[in-house]
Parts: C-alpha cells; structure tokens; sequence
C-alpha cells in the first residue's frame, strides 16, 4: 500500500517541519525577565564569533559603564588619544 521510501521521506519532512518551529517563552523565563530588570539587570541575546547559536548575557548597570570605559580605554591607546572617563 505504502512503499517505505514514502514512508520514510513522509516521517523526514514531519519531523524537519517539526525541528524548525520555533517555541515560545515560558511564563516562568518571562518571570526572570521581568524580575531581573527591577534589579538593574538587562539580558540580552550575543552572537559569539564562530556560532550559530546565540548566548544569553546579563549585565548591570555598573558592569555595562565599567565596559564601555574599558573599551573606550583600549581604543584610545591604540589610536594614542585620551578620552575623559563619565562618572
């Protein structure tokens, strides 16, 4: 009745279909967001060089400013130039 190539190409396509779908967030994840954010904390989603799959980053505010003055110090050495520093 059925021949098994139809069968297995049926089973592939279902299951391709399947894998590609995307979920949505849970109550309990936007929960943490919401929570973290009354805290300072921003996650945000990062592209890691090299992956496909993106990582999840939290930072706060002070990590966010020591950040920025870290690479605003590192570019200003490397072009020999200084930058004041926002308190």
């Amino acid at each position: 009745m059925f021949s098994p190539l139809k069968v297995l190409l049926s089973a592939s396509l279902a299951l391709t279909l399947m894998a590609c779908s995307s979920t949505p967030e849970t109550d309990v994840a936007a929960a943490d967001v919401e929570a973290e954010e009354d805290k300072g904390v921003i996650c945000e989603k990062v592209k890691v060089t090299g992956s496909r799959l993106p990582v999840r980053k939290c930072t706060t505010a002070e990590q966010r400013r020591m950040e920025m003055n870290q690479n605003a110090h590192i570019l200003d050495s490397s072009l020999g130039t200084v930058v004041r520093q926002s308190n």
